[in-house]
């Protein structure tokens, strides 16, 4: 039962990294959403790939101007959204 238990909690722990990573990435791109820089350019100074960044994109711009960062998150995690290719 202790291993079980702590195979729970390293999944949960996982998950709740996952989670913390994705929200850390949507807070940047939102902020830069909201001073008016194009995906390709966020793509650029965040380092990661232009097709993710789209995507992120495409799913914050249902949420503007407000860019709520959990909203998104959940959008995004949700699976409801084709995720692009990486």
């Amino acid at each position: 039962m202790c291993e079980a238990l702590q195979e729970l909690f390293a999944d949960e722990l996982k998950e709740s990294m996952e989670y913390g990573e994705q929200r850390k990435l949507v807070s940047q791109v939102c902020i830069k959403l909201k001073k008016r820089i194009g995906a390709a350019e966020i793509a650029d100074i965040l380092e990661e790939s232009e097709e993710k960044i789209r995507h992120i994109c495409k799913i914050a711009e249902r949420f503007a101007p407000e860019y709520p960062v959990d909203e998104i998150c959940r959008e995004l995690m949700s699976g409801k959204s084709e995720k692009p290719a990486e």
